[in-house]
């Protein structure tokens, strides 16, 4: 499975008086690991959001794999985004959470799922509310990773992850 390329060409997007982002160029090739640094407030989400086909820009062009991803089934279907809320269910279990993402993300791997559970020792059957932050994190991290999706994007899915789980979730994404 390779990699989805993005591209945004003079991108902006605003919140009513608000400009989030503003005249943004950039490319992302294929395969590659990218990170966004910027302080609180510089648009980091809003991009993501925005490559996730989540927001449609104010003007400008962006390109997910040559197509706008904004309402964009195909484009859907290849990208995993995981926002700082894990993108979670809440009232329901962990494990039915990823059964949902396992039977709708093709490439999904319930070997890699099983494996990241032990390694960050979280309890399935605890329901995602009754979660800290740091384990509602790793629900997070387990969906874009097992998603195998060709592009999958992380916004601060790491927050409230302890030391060790911090670094086991790098040490998985890198592998």
């Amino acid at each position: 499975m390779t990699g989805i390329g993005v591209t945004a060409q003079h991108l902006t997007h605003r919140f009513a008086d608000l400009t989030a982002l503003d005249d943004v160029s950039l490319e992302i090739r294929p395969g590659t690991i990218t990170g966004l640094l910027g302080r609180n407030g510089a648009g980091k989400s809003t991009l993501l959001s925005l490559i996730g086909g989540l927001r449609v820009p104010t003007s400008g062009t962006l390109l997910v794999d040559g197509e706008a991803p904004f309402e964009n089934a195909l484009a859907a279907a290849d990208t995993q985004l995981v926002r700082e809320g894990g993108d979670t269910f809440e009232t329901e279990p962990v494990k039915d959470t990823l059964g949902l993402y396992a039977e709708r993300r093709e490439n999904w791997s319930s070997e890699l799922a099983e494996q990241l559970i032990e390694t960050f020792e979280l309890d399935v059957k605890q329901k995602v509310v009754n979660l800290s932050r740091g384990q509602t994190s790793m629900v997070g991290a387990i969906i874009g990773l097992a998603s195998r999706a060709p592009l999958t994007i992380f916004d601060e899915t790491y927050l409230g992850m302890d030391a060790p789980n911090r670094y086991a979730f790098y040490d998985a994404l890198l592998a």
